[in-house]
């Protein structure tokens, strides 16, 4: 069986004959359209600076107190003098910050 929640990929290359398969595609990727995509200037920016942002990823997992998680990687980039990228997922994380 093969499952899968999200992707860009060709589905060809891992579908067999006697494959069960279960997709649940979330989107789709346009390469043609790509080319013509311009990133705001704040963005470009921040991704072309010499330090890479860290990114911080969450996927599916919940927290009971995602304001506190964040919390703490703010103050982490902070003290680190790092750019950061929240991926905050289901659990809400990077959505709202504490008053601390």
């Amino acid at each position: 069986m093969v499952n899968f929640r999200s992707g860009g990929f060709k589905l060809s290359l891992i579908v067999t004959a006697n494959c069960e398969l279960r997709i649940g595609l979330t989107g789709f990727w346009f390469i043609d359209q790509a080319s013509k995509y311009e990133p705001p200037l704040e963005l470009e920016d921040f991704l072309g600076k010499k330090q890479l942002p860290l990114c911080f990823g969450f996927g599916s997992m919940t927290m009971p107190n995602p304001e506190y998680l964040t919390h703490y990687i703010v103050e982490a980039l902070k003290k680190t003098r790092q750019g950061g990228i929240i991926l905050s997922g289901w659990g809400k994380v990077g959505r709202t910050l504490l008053k601390i």
